[in-house]
């Protein structure tokens, strides 16, 4: 079954970006090519950080974007989480905080939130980093804890998990980013990425 479904139109001035995407679910789909050949901007694309020029974009059985129909989803109501390849940490906050701002800003408690971000450190080994702030953290365990940055809610939309009890061992997809992490089997790494994987 199809999972994204996504025909990527972008158009500038002496450049053009056409490139169609059929991501299976539970695979992994890499975007790979010379810088400029258009793979941030089509993840964009899919993100709804960036209106396509033409095209579509379809997840699951819901559009989130026609540009003939005149359908555009905004970011937020998309089921997906974006890392960029800065990670965007909050400098002063610690990882299990910055992990459980998603949460929060979804409306969870601080106590629940702060629990399920333990959780979702641990799996990705970083519960000995959990008080730590960013510039504590080294490169990989900073796009790690990007990675659950925002996308804890995202990835219990696209799979159904119990975010409260993870399960060990399970393999995971975190949704769409720049400079992607997915968690398999407790190793967290990166690559241009889109990515949903069936628990």
């Amino acid at each position: 079954m199809t999972w994204l479904d996504a025909h990527v139109v972008v158009e500038r001035e002496g450049w053009r970006l056409d490139v169609e995407l059929d991501v299976p679910g539970g695979s992994v789909l890499a975007l790979l090519g010379p810088n400029g050949a258009g793979k941030s901007t089509a993840l964009r694309v899919v993100a709804g950080l960036l209106p396509a020029s033409a095209g579509h974009v379809r997840v699951g059985n819901r559009t989130w974007d026609d540009h003939a129909a005149g359908v555009r989803l905004a970011t937020e109501q998309r089921s997906l989480g974006v890392v960029f390849q800065d990670y965007l940490l909050f400098p002063t906050m610690t990882a299990r905080d910055n992990v459980a701002f998603g949460m929060r800003a979804k409306g969870i408690d601080k106590v629940t939130a702060r629990e399920r971000a333990d959780a979702w450190l641990t799996r990705v080994d970083l519960h000995e980093q959990a008080g730590r702030r960013p510039a504590q953290l080294s490169g990989g365990q900073a796009g790690c804890a990007a990675g659950m940055l925002g996308l804890v809610e995202s990835i219990r939309q696209l799979t159904g998990q119990n975010l409260a009890n993870p399960v060990p061992n399970a393999r995971f997809g975190i949704a769409v980013g720049f400079g992607m992490i997915t968690y398999d089997r407790g190793l967290c790494s990166g690559a241009a990425v889109l990515s949903r994987a069936d628990a």
